[in-house]
């Protein structure tokens, strides 16, 4: 079918797109080239591949890794990382998207990959081709079938099918080559395609491959090989017919009707060229051209059915490109680049590089790109970047320029794309390449420079500016000279003044402006002011204009006030007011002689708030509006010649209505008469209709979209809906309506961002002008175009505590952020954050963000250079995360994005928990209750207790004094009868009565003393003595004490003497106990010291006592000092008052007592007391004394005073045949009394507690023991069940002494083995009689069982033990009653020593081993003698050999002769 009528349809389509506006647009140019290299976080510097995706990232391929580009950071990624292997190679040669979003990309080794957004994982098809190495040309073909269906082609391994698993998120891969049951023609492919019908056609090296549309719906789709003789290149499909390209045979065409194939070749159709076809291509409109192998090219002309060439420079066509204006681009192996036109038939060439330039490059390596406004971009190896114009048919060149840094940065371009935002990006490389951000040239922006090729850069910074009523723009520079532009172009410069003083140069002019007459006004720095001398409009010629110079004048206060004038203005009424920075403002009024004078308006004479003046305004009501660097003000009323007016101010503060800085740079009024303020770094302030209440004033700065908070000027647009701002930062333009801001800056098209102070105005035509830091922006406001923008914001990363988050199962993302909508965090990952971006490209620092964190944050929080969301030690809980973003426009978009964020609670924090502490609360309320019910009770029982220790503290203490009479006059006659010269035994008694009395007298006194501190009833009667002496004094009479115990005593001091005021007594009473506990709790061969030192540095003197004894555990050291604590255990108890008292005696002295003390080391107990008096003298329980007189110690002695006391009984003589006592006491007065109550008529010894008793019981060999039950190591309860499970000593009695008298106390000495329990204090007749009772009961057991004629053990009423022994030595000898008995023998046939036996023997029989073997022989012999033997028969039978000693030692025993026995009647 021939097809005219599509060609002209194709051509009438390709007119109306020309026609569109896009494509009427004007052509586009560069305003300068952005470059990302290394530096900004790219991988490497030649970006050989660009892609956009449908997400709105660029990734970018380079020579060293693939980038991913989200507008604010670039995210690399590698063959290898983290130990993984992602793909093949790091040089990446071209990137694309499936339809499911994969992105594809080829490495330099020709291999396919695609990584996975959604995952973030690579998936690289080499795995399927692990024999080919770097250099194969794999893979060479991609369809995209289908969504979900994918088809690749390689060069010499077959085909791959890809099908797109939903589970999985995956590609399922099947591989089919030339073998197998479902083979192609051959594995060496040059295309697949699909054809309308959804039929496959794969074109190889061996045949043409047919898969028909039906089969692929299965798994296994039928392949039709046809042609297998043929070598396909190419296949191009018009709506009637698929033509096939061949290498060798020309071209196969398929009609679809007819199913039938023709050739058309060089036999069948003359004209045409070649029938090696090296590739087909149908243009838009239809047309087919065909290129040949080194042959050039040619169109088929269906009408003529003839080939037609087209011209080329070259033969070998390398790439063919089609415009959208209808024109084919065609590069052949010739540098240059062919355009033909479809309509005429006609070829243009073009030149890229210049063929005598010294370096070129192997090819030109085309990069064809057409962007959305339909400009041609072409980039080639060193010739850069080529933008076609097609009005004139030419290229325009942008080409890097060593010395422009707005040049591209390569002249190698790679590749090029366009953003969804309209942006355009280039790729370059090999020298300085990179990514490049293609910043075009705004047709709304016009750039003047008033000195373009100036030297210095305050040539072009423009300072003021204004238009003359002829449009003329006055520009003043900061080089000091005024340049005068018409229609654009400068027309005449003033780089000098001709002044009434002279020829001025250098003038640098801060403000213009012209008078209601038509006076031209400068205003400068340092130079004052200059007026024209006539109206502008009189002067025939620029340069012919004189000025009169208006400076401050000294003493004429009708002058200038400041050589700086920063700005000028005219109010109604004629007055010129001149702001000066420096001496505040000048009113000024012409004169009768046609000059000015000024009123000057100072701090000094007015309410001015400062005299350095940035800008004045007069407003439609004709107030002077008054800028300065410290507040705004207003005059709202001006007067009469000479008369200061009346300044109303304004100031920032706390207030909300204030005004946000008091910087005020710029003013200006809008349409509505509202004013407007631009600060210095608090953005804009606009006035409501001012009123003489208070002024509001409502702030817009950078959270509101604002560019920059430093606003240099401000002017509205012809129709006043729209304000704009020159700023630090670029312009911004408000919306008056909507209140939104929309920026330009240099990424917009403007030439430059950083602007001057108060340099601005509105052009007749409309247009608005700025000053700034390289020259004039001139804005057209109609020709602005806002590109839409509403794209969605993208959630471009999360980091869990500033690190990034990798996705896995067992990690809080499961897929890439972009594609989460839900977080599941842990407890302890409650710090996090998130980047965002909108992927809008074009000015992405001028974009605003606002984010919320839902049931965390109370607001929107904006933001716009920082793109990024933190939160730190987030609560458990449910949140939802919201951002979203500005649009071009300055207006919040509808493109929020969401993330639903949950923060697991810890174990102990869920429901289950809080249900297991339900419980337990409960039952802590159920135990308070009990406790405190149980408290209560014990709070009542301890006041109860408390109340009667007070009632026995008074009672011991009315005792007390009862007992101090009877004491006396026990003390008193004892003393007088021991002073009487006494030879009887009673002077030991009586000494003992008179210690003990004494020792009675002084823990009475103690008792009281204590009472008395309690009630705060006790004085101390503080006299000067000699510490020293005084100490030494009582250290001696603990002397004898200490040598007795075996201690090693000592006493230190470098001090001779030392006075201290005190109360003697007391401290005689602190220091004895001090001493006395130190001896008491120190064993024998240990220390103890008295130390005294004086501590300079408090001037205290201290007196230190140190033991090595028991020492103290560190818990109880707080308790050391309370009343009644005793913590040296029961043995060695005492009143639980000394320690305490010591305690209240030294703080009664203003000192105190400090311990120190380690469990089994020792204690170190220091006396502090302080040096003087003065602290004595506001204490009103103090009395001094002037008595000098010797001190006397206390009556206070060392309880165990050894030196009046026999020594001691600690050995029996062995030749002594009394009953041996053994008496087992700690107290050694009462071991001794016991002693001698019991003597003449008992022999005693004496053991220092139980363990001692017990290590000395097997040489003493006691008949009776009395012990004590309380005493050090061993107490009398442990000594007594040691005894008595001794076998060698359990037939010792045991006699218990103590002051325990319960019933369970006499229990639990009986189970513990003890034979008597006497309770203390004892008589002492008492306790003879006991000792007497017992003694007498064990003589008269064993004389019982001596007179008993029979072997009967029982008789003794042993215990258990002892009967058990007595039988089996009884037993043994009655067996070998014949033979002779040695005491080692038995002993060993009992298992025990020789002493041990002899001793058991004789305390349980009285008789020694011999007495007793011998008669139990005897009482064998005698029941021999009732049995017939006769007497001698008998005495050789029991052992005896002399019949005549066996008869004698029988009648001793039996009272009758052996002979006699039977007679007698026998045992009768």
């Amino acid at each position: 079918m021939d097809c005219p009528v599509l060609r002209k349809l194709s051509l009438f389509i390709a007119i109306i797109l020309l026609l569109s506006p896009e494509a009427k647009a004007s052509l586009a140019e560069i305003l300068r080239f952005e470059h990302y290299n290394t530096a900004r976080g790219l991988s490497q510097n030649t970006a050989t591949s660009i892609l956009c995706d449908s997400k709105g990232y660029l990734w970018i391929g380079t020579n060293n890794g693939l980038n991913r580009f989200d507008g604010n950071k670039f995210r690399v990624f590698m063959n290898e990382q983290a130990g993984e292997q992602n793909f093949s190679h790091n040089r990446i040669v071209n990137i694309w998207e499936d339809a499911r979003g994969f992105i594809w990309f080829e490495t330099h080794d020709a291999h396919y990959h695609y990584f996975d957004p959604v995952s973030e994982k690579f998936q690289s098809l080499t795995y399927l081709f692990p024999e080919l190495g770097e250099g194969h040309a794999v893979f060479n073909q991609f369809m995209q079938y289908s969504d979900d269906e994918v088809w690749i082609g390689l060069s010499n391994r077959g085909v791959l099918r890809l099908i797109y698993q939903a589970e999985s998120h995956t590609y399922k891969v099947t591989h089919y080559t030339a073998r197998g049951s479902s083979a192609i023609s051959n594995n060496n492919v040059a295309f697949i395609e699909s054809d309308r019908d959804g039929n496959i056609w794969i074109g190889t090296h061996r045949g043409l491959t047919f898969v028909d549309a039906g089969s692929l719906k299965g798994d296994t789709p039928l392949f039709n090989h046809l042609f297998i003789s043929h070598s396909f290149s190419s296949i191009i499909e018009t709506v009637t017919e698929l033509w096939f390209g061949t290498k060798e045979d020309g071209i196969l065409k398929f009609q679809k009707k007819s199913q039938l194939y023709t050739y058309i070749n060089v036999e069948n159709s003359p004209t045409l060229r070649s029938d090696k076809i090296l590739d087909l291509h149908i243009t838009k409109n239809g047309t087919i051209m065909a290129s040949f192998y080194q042959n050039g090219m040619q169109i088929y002309i269906p009408r003529t059915n003839k080939w037609s060439n087209v011209e080329l420079n070259g033969v070998q066509v390398e790439s063919i490109y089609e415009d959208r204006a209808g024109k084919v681009w065609i590069a052949t192996e010739k540098f240059g680049i062919t355009g033909f036109d479809l309509e005429t038939g006609k070829s243009e060439f073009h030149q890229f590089l210049d063929p005598k330039q010294s370096t070129l490059p192997d090819t030109e390596r085309h990069i064809f790109y057409e962007d959305s406004n339909n400009n041609l971009w072409i980039g080639t190896h060193e010739g850069a970047l080529n933008l076609y114009d097609r009005s004139k048919g030419e290229f325009v060149k942008y080409m890097n320029d060593p010395k422009n840094s707005n040049s591209i940065s390569s002249n190698i371009v790679m590749c090029i794309t366009e953003d969804h935002s309209g942006q355009l990006w280039v790729g370059t490389g090999q020298f300085q390449g990179g990514l490049e951000k293609v910043i075009l040239k705004y047709p709304a922006f016009e750039h003047l420079l008033p000195q373009p090729q100036g030297s210095h850069i305050s040539d072009n910074i423009v300072r003021a500016l204004f238009e003359d009523p002829e449009g003329r723009i006055w520009a003043a520079t900061k080089a000091g000279r005024l340049h005068v532009f018409e229609n654009s172009r400068r027309t005449f410069l003033f780089d000098q003044f001709n002044t009434d003083k002279g020829i001025l140069t250098g003038v640098n002019i801060y403000t213009i402006m012209m008078d209601t007459e038509g006076h031209l006004w400068l205003g400068s720095k340092g130079k004052g002011v200059m007026v024209s001398r006539f109206p502008l409009a009189s002067y025939r010629s620029l340069r012919d204009i004189t000025f009169i110079n208006y400076l401050p004048v000294e003493n004429d206060t009708a002058s200038l006030s400041h050589i700086n004038v920063y700005s000028l203005a005219q109010d109604k009424s004629g007055n010129i007011w001149v702001g000066t920075y420096g001496n505040g403002l000048n009113m000024g009024t012409r004169q009768s002689d046609g000059s000015y004078g000024f009123l000057r308006i100072t701090t000094e004479n007015s309410a001015i708030s400062s005299d350095l003046i940035r800008n004045l305004f007069v407003d439609s009501q004709d107030r002077i509006w008054i800028a300065t660097v410290y507040g705004l003000n207003v005059i709202e009323k001006t007067t009469g010649a000479g008369v200061i007016p009346e300044i109303r101010s304004f100031y920032a503060s706390s207030d909300p209505n204030s005004i946000g800085l008091n910087d005020i740079t710029h003013l200006y009024e809008d349409k509505s008469g509202r004013i407007w303020l631009g600060t210095f770094g608090g953005g804009v302030n606009v006035l409501d209709p001012l009123s003489a209440g208070n002024a509001i004033f409502r702030k817009y700065d950078q959270s509101n979209g604002l560019s920059n908070n430093v606003v240099y000027s401000i002017i509205g647009d012809a129709p006043g809906d729209y304000l704009w701002f020159s700023t630090e930062n670029g312009l911004s333009r408000f919306n008056i309506k909507l209140n939104t801001f929309e920026t330009f800056n240099s990424n917009s098209g403007l030439n430059f961002d950083s602007f001057s102070e108060n340099t601005c105005f509105r052009g007749k035509d409309g247009s608005l002008l700025f000053g700034g830091f390289m020259g004039i922006e001139v804005i057209n406001p109609d020709k602005i175009v806002t590109p839409k923008w509403n794209r969605n914001v993208e959630i471009t990363d999360f980091q869990l505590f500033n690190k990034e988050v990798p996705i896995g199962p067992d990690e809080p993302l499961k897929k890439s952020i972009a594609y989460t909508n839900n977080i599941n965090l842990k407890h302890f990952q409650s710090s996090f954050s998130f980047e965002f971006s909108s992927m809008d490209y074009m000015s992405p620092d001028m974009t605003q963000y606002a984010y919320l964190l839902e049931n965390f944050d109370e607001e929107w929080r904006v933001v716009t250079a920082e793109r990024k969301a933190i939160y730190t030690n987030l609560s458990p809980g449910e949140y939802i995360f919201r951002v979203k973003s500005t649009n071009r426009n300055g207006q919040w978009a509808d493109n929020e994005r969401a993330l639903y964020i949950t923060i697991m609670p810890p174990w102990y924090k869920t429901r289950w928990a809080y249900i297991l502490y339900s419980v337990l609360i409960a039952l802590l309320i159920f135990v308070i209750v009990a406790t405190v019910t149980k408290i209560n009770r014990y709070r009542n029982d301890l006041q109860i207790e408390r109340r009667v220790n007070d009632l026995k503290l008074r009672f011991f203490t009315n005792i007390s004094h009862e007992i101090r009479t009877p004491l006396t006059l026990i003390i008193g006659p004892i003393e007088d009868m021991l002073k009487k010269d006494l030879n009887n035994g009673d002077k030991p008694k009586l000494e003992l009565i008179r210690k003990n009395g004494t020792r009675m007298l002084q823990l009475t006194n103690q008792l009281l003393d204590f009472r008395k501190i309690q009630n705060n009833k006790m004085t101390l009667y503080v006299k000067e003595f000699d510490i020293v002496e005084f100490t030494r004094g009582i250290f001696d009479s603990f002397a004898p004490l200490a040598t007795h115990k075996n201690i090693v005593y000592s006493f230190y001091t470098a001090l001779e003497h030392y006075n201290i005021w005190a109360e003697p007594s007391k401290l005689d009473t602190v220091i004895y106990n001090l001493l006395s506990n130190a001896l008491k709790f120190t064993d024998a061969g240990k220390k103890v010291r008295v130390a005294i030192n004086h501590n300079e540095a408090d001037d205290f003197i201290e007196i230190q006592v140190e033991d090595e004894g028991r020492g103290i555990e560190f818990e109880n050291l707080s308790r050391l000092f309370e009343r009644y604590t005793i913590l040296s255990g029961e043995e060695l108890a005492g009143t639980g008052i000394g320690l305490s008292l010591s305690n209240e005696l030294a703080r009664l002295h203003h000192g105190e007592i400090v311990v120190v003390s380690e469990l089994n080391q020792g204690s170190i107990f220091t006396l502090r007391l302080p040096s003087g008096k003065e602290h004595f003298e506001d204490d009103s329980f103090v009395e001094f004394s002037d008595d000098a007189g010797v001190l006397v110690h206390s009556a206070m002695q060392p309880e165990d005073d050894f030196s009046d006391l026999p020594a001691p009984a600690g050995f029996v003589d062995p030749l002594d045949k009394r009953t041996k006592i053994m008496v087992v006491e700690d107290n050694r007065e009462i071991a001794e009394f016991i002693c001698q109550s019991l003597s003449p008529e008992y022999f005693s010894c004496i053991a220092g507690n139980g363990e001692e008793a017990i290590n000395m019981l097997s040489s003493q060999n006691p008949d009776l023991i009395i012990s004590d039950v309380m005493m050090p190591v061993m107490d009398g309860m442990e000594m007594t069940r040691a005894v008595k499970e001794n076998f060698a000593t359990s037939h010792i009695p045991v006699v218990l002494l103590t002051a325990k008298s319960s019933v369970e106390d006499h229990i639990s000495g009986a189970e513990h083995g003890a034979d008597a329990y006497i309770v203390k204090p004892f008589n002492a007749s008492y306790l003879k009689a006991v000792v007497n009772n017992l003694i007498e009961q064990r003589k008269a057991i064993i004389a019982k069982f001596r007179d008993n004629k029979t072997i009967d053990p029982s008789t003794l009423r042993v215990n258990s033990k002892d009967e058990e022994f007595l039988r089996k030595l009884i037993s043994f000898v009655e067996e070998n009653h014949t033979e002779e008995f040695s005491i080692e023998l038995l002993a060993n046939e009992m298992c025990v020593s020789r002493t041990v036996f002899y001793n058991k023997v004789k305390g349980l029989t009285g008789m020694s081993p011999v007495e007793f073997v011998r008669q139990l022989k005897l009482k064998v012999a005698a029941h021999l003698l009732t049995q017939g033997y006769n007497v001698s028969e008998a005495a050789m039978k029991v052992g005896f050999n002399d019949a005549r000693y066996f008869s004698r030692q029988f009648k001793a025993l039996f009272g009758h002769l052996p002979s006699k026995h039977l007679e007698k009647g026998g045992f009768g």
